[in-house]
């Protein structure tokens, strides 16, 4: 029995739960990753053009951005 208003967790919404937990922490673990790569980096290194064209710099802060 629920009452108005509550929420009994069924397999789906479990399932859906701890792929988000999973998809969550994932998403953590690269943001973790990506400032310790960046703390790393000389002048120099923000300033290294990519195989597109791109500066390291440039895409460190488009992705970071995201996070």
């Amino acid at each position: 029995m629920t009452t108005a208003g509550s929420v009994v967790p069924n397999e789906t919404t479990v399932a859906a739960s701890v792929r988000a937990n999973a998809l969550a922490d994932r998403l953590e673990q690269g943001a973790r990753a990506l400032a310790a790569f960046a703390a790393d980096l000389t002048d120099a290194q923000w300033q290294v053009r990519t195989p597109d064209g791109r500066k390291v710099g440039v895409i460190v802060h488009h992705v970071a951005f995201m996070y």
